[in-house]
């Protein structure tokens, strides 16, 4: 009963005959355990009649009570209490030494195991005691758990790793979407110049077209298709909605890795957010939920201690801005906001609304972050310092307090 059951299937896996036998036995405990005290009473009440009947013939009425007690002890010191905190101690060493005891003494003893184990299956029916019987397998929180107990027998970042992983089973696709107001599209009512010459300014290879009003979308387009298909000068409306796909709904509560799953198997690229009411509030891309999954792996392979660098005066952190802000607030113990942009950089640029010079510093929910280099439309490497607990400052949050001329590093 106090076998680790993971390690044993792990040993039944790759063919340990003991194990095998073990997991059968196991599978059927009120048989086993039917089985165990059969034998253990059998001995028990064996020992006593024979003690009381030698201690009568020797020594009379005395030597019965003499011997009531002295098997007692006997049985307690040898029977009871030391081998079973033994067996408690190392019991894969004990069960697999009993293992096949056991299986002769289940089928010598077989009418015998099967009317007690009967027994207790028939006084599992009566009402009050019936219960589900508890599954083998492990919810999230108890596997979460499960790794942190484990946690001295791995390294620190595979024990992040398995965290994260696990965290991304509670995640839904709002945490991740584009919100409403910062989704490119495309309005059929525009000229069609105008609709081409968003479509050739597009940085994304899929948008959606909408008619009218946002809440009325009549499709997403493939951009790389449709100029792969015609030329700029030949694309009419007529051939823009000849393009267009339905597009897939998803609730705002739905869980990220479901949703994955699902847009991997219809074979499509986004997926469009609503609430409750039907109303479109985002929107999220196949390549979001990637860049989520595999952050947590990527997050492991980023310059080093993953990505991360403490600097040697004032507490402060050398930070791959890259980084997603989840992942930096759990290794790291911080609470960043998580609202809007994923990345440390997106939230940078968040507040700037432009791409921040190198030396550049303003506080993020109460961090002083400064930026330390950029390069194109992003920045790479940015300093974040400790929070400061001081309402005025948190106040100021977006806001550039200074700059800098660029470092040298």
């Amino acid at each position: 009963m106090a076998l680790n059951r993971y390690r044993l299937a792990d040993k039944a896996n790759k063919n340990n005959k003991r194990a095998i036998l073990l997991q059968k036995l196991i599978r059927e405990p009120d048989r086993l355990l039917s089985t165990i005290l059969l034998g253990n009473n059998l001995v028990n009440n064996a020992a006593v009649a024979i003690t009381t009947i030698l201690a009568w013939k020797y020594y009379g009425e005395a030597g019965v009570a003499v011997s009531t007690a002295a098997i007692t002890i006997i049985i307690l010191v040898l029977a009871e209490v030391p081998p079973k905190t033994i067996a408690a101690v190392f019991p894969e060493r004990i069960a697999f030494f009993a293992a096949y005891f056991l299986d002769i003494i289940q089928k010598v003893f077989y009418p015998a195991v099967w009317l007690l184990s009967s027994v207790v299956k028939l006084i599992k029916l009566i009402p009050g005691l019936r219960q589900a019987q508890d599954s083998e397998s492990l919810s999230s929180d108890e596997l979460r758990e499960a790794v942190k107990v484990s946690e001295q027998h791995f390294a620190s970042d595979q024990v992040d790793f398995l965290l994260g992983v696990l965290d991304l089973g509670d995640r839904s696709v709002d945490s991740i979407m584009i919100p409403r107001a910062e989704i490119h599209a495309i309005e059929f009512e525009d000229e069609i110049s105008d609709i081409v010459e968003k479509i050739l300014s597009e940085s994304h290879s899929r948008v959606l077209v909408f008619e009218k009003s946002f809440d009325h979308i009549k499709g997403e387009i493939d951009i790389q298709e449709l100029l792969q298909a015609h030329d700029r000068n030949q694309i009419t409306k007529d051939i823009i909605e000849s393009h267009l796909k339905e597009p897939v709904y998803l609730p705002e509560n739905a869980g990220l890795l479901e949703q994955y799953q699902r847009l991997q198997e219809d074979e499509r690229n986004m997926g469009v957010i609503v609430d409750e009411y039907g109303e479109i509030i985002g929107l999220i891309t196949i390549n979001e939920m990637m860049n989520e999954i595999a952050g947590i792996v990527g997050w492991q392979l980023r310059e080093g201690n993953f990505g991360i660098k403490a600097e040697e005066d004032g507490g402060s952190y050398l930070v791959n801005a890259m980084l997603n802000v989840r992942d930096l607030n759990r290794k790291m113990n911080w609470d960043l906001p998580t609202e809007g942009p994923n990345t440390l950089n997106g939230q940078i640029l968040k507040y700037y609304e432009d791409i921040p010079k190198p030396g550049m510093s303003f506080t993020l929910n109460g961090y002083p972050i400064e930026t330390v280099r950029t390069q194109g439309s992003a920045v790479e490497v940015a300093r974040v310092f400790p929070k400061i607990d001081d309402p005025d400052v948190n106040e100021q949050q977006g806001v550039v307090v200074s700059e800098f001329d660029q470092p040298n590093n």
